[in-house]
């Protein structure tokens, strides 16, 4: 069987995304590692969350760097 030129390019642009949410993702986990933040493993570092439900996941970063004192 031949591939469709749309799954073709589907698997091109899900692999690119899929670069480019590592790459997010190890910024983030930098971030939260160098600052002692308390997040849960399932909202970075691969973490299902960020996959399955990822507008709450960011908004779960967001509150626990906003409620970490420094």
């Amino acid at each position: 069987m031949k591939i469709p030129k749309y799954i073709e390019q589907a698997l091109n642009r899900r692999t690119k995304l899929a670069v480019q949410l590592d790459e997010a993702d190890m910024v983030i986990f930098e971030f939260i590692t160098k600052n002692d933040i308390d997040v849960e493993s399932c909202d970075y570092a691969g973490g299902v969350e960020m996959y399955a439900n990822p507008y709450d996941s960011a908004e779960r970063i967001r509150e626990a760097i906003l409620n970490t004192e420094k």
